[in-house]
């Protein structure tokens, strides 16, 4: 899509998940979750919010948009995860925006991480816009794994069937 923007194009991630229905990697009708950091995550809370058949909702350092009804769906199960140092989607709006959804939700906390904890290739002009980490990438990266390996967990055992998941 147009300038590598997600914004531009966001029907990218049903037509992945038509894509992997098609070519039988999971099962039509199965339930579903969707993953995205920061601006990815702004595009997977919107696809969640307009689609029941994404049952699961992952933001990584990211909020829902203003524009997105997050409030309206009453199924599903949501995690929202930023790092403590995080300067781009700061834990305060980052809480802001979780605090929007109607039905239960985890929010996590991770000590010492920042927005670009996240990525292995941040550029220099990315970094000096975020908040110094205190922690180490690894420890961080090791934290939020426990973090989306629990919530994973509670998806898998609460509903029938697998949860398939797909970057946003």
């Amino acid at each position: 899509h147009g300038l590598d923007l997600p914004s531009l194009d966001g029907t990218a991630g049903q037509r992945a998940l038509d894509a992997a229905v098609e070519a039988g990697s999971i099962d039509a009708g199965a339930p579903v979750g969707i993953a995205g950091h920061s601006l990815g995550g702004v595009m997977g809370a919107a696809q969640w919010a307009d689609n029941e058949a994404i049952e699961g909702l992952a933001l990584l350092a990211s909020y829902p948009a203003d524009d997105t009804n997050v409030e309206a769906r009453t199924s599903g199960s949501v995690v929202v995860i930023v790092g403590t140092e995080d300067a781009r989607s700061t834990p305060a709006d980052v809480e802001a925006g979780a605090d929007r959804f109607i039905l239960t939700h985890a929010l996590v906390k991770v000590p010492g991480m920042n927005h670009y904890d996240w990525t292995d290739e941040a550029t220099d002009g990315e970094l000096a816009g975020d908040g110094a980490p205190t922690a180490e990438r690894a420890d961080s990266r090791t934290n939020v794994q426990w973090a989306l390996a629990g919530w994973v967990d509670s998806c898998v055992t609460s509903s029938v069937g697998t949860w398939p998941f797909y970057a946003a």
